[in-house]
């Protein structure tokens, strides 16, 4: 199985729409290209909370870790082959613990879509060495690497670009309520489906912007029902992603102690823009 990496670059990509001054301006369609040198910060809080035990007198620490995201347009990427991308290059973790990562997007008047990436994030946070984290019959040895396989973004630590075939549709444009779509079939390896649900104002530290809210479905048993324990939603506009919550439920832990599981608990991404500079 292929090791997973979050990327932030998948969910913070500029989505630049012509639009007013206001920052409540919001423009349905996608006119604008991924400009060069602009700048994305975001705050990354993730939370550990409704511990359930299977027996009495297990514990495990609820707590709240924060993390920074930085992103920057890189402008236009022709590769080899000739396919013209746009690159974002990102920065995740703690303080000066931060490691690079590029992605690479094709743009569209119809859609935009992930074409590759490479380099990878620090990971973070992590469980101790014996404790194992069990989600719809799978094993994954720290937090990071379960948000990461729900994310389906391969972890790829070198120089060289991971091209994805076929390309992900990352968003299908013009944005507007009501609008679905899919950004991974059956076998890919399971369904993710977006839908633009609502129009909302998130206030950010950024400011205040009426963005459009994207709501993430999930089939990871294939038996064409949605999963009820990945709620992904996400708050897009003109200047880009504004906030994103990804919750997961009902994760049972298993340590060396309790091999069968102590416990399950939630874990919530919270993802919000701290600042930006659109050029």
């Amino acid at each position: 199985m292929k090791t997973i990496i979050l990327a932030l670059s998948v969910f913070i990509i500029s989505i630049l729409w012509s639009c007013s001054d206001s920052p409540y301006g919001l423009d349905t369609m996608y006119n604008s290209p991924l400009r060069e040198g602009n700048v994305w910060e975001y705050e990354n809080k993730v939370e550990f909370s409704n511990f359930r035990p299977l027996t009495p007198g297990q514990t495990f620490e609820e707590r709240v870790d924060t993390y920074t995201g930085r992103v920057e347009s890189r402008g236009i990427h022709i590769f080899n082959n000739g396919v013209e991308t746009y690159s974002l290059l990102s920065y995740e973790g703690i303080e000066n613990r931060l490691r690079p990562s590029f992605s690479y997007y094709i743009k569209t008047p119809e859609a935009l879509y992930l074409y590759g990436y490479s380099g990878g994030s620090l990971l973070a946070p992590k469980t101790n060495s014996s404790t194992k984290l069990i989600f719809h019959g799978k094993t994954f040895y720290n937090f990071q690497s379960l948000i990461d396989f729900i994310e389906q973004k391969v972890n790829h630590y070198s120089d060289s670009v991971y091209i994805e075939n076929p390309t992900p549709k990352v968003y299908q444009y013009p944005l507007q309520v009501g609008i679905k779509w899919t950004f991974r079939d059956y076998g890919k390896p399971f369904l993710i489906e977006k839908e633009v649900i609502d129009k909302e104002v998130i206030r950010t530290p950024a400011g205040n912007f009426n963005a459009y809210v994207i709501r993430w479905y999930y089939d990871m048993d294939m038996n064409q029902i949605y999963d009820p324990d990945i709620i992904v939603t996400e708050y897009l506009h003109a200047v880009g992603l504004v906030k994103r919550v990804f919750t997961i439920k009902d994760i049972m832990i298993t340590t060396s102690e309790s091999p069968e599981g102590m416990g399950y608990i939630d874990l919530t991404q919270n993802i919000v823009l701290t600042s930006v500079k659109i050029n």
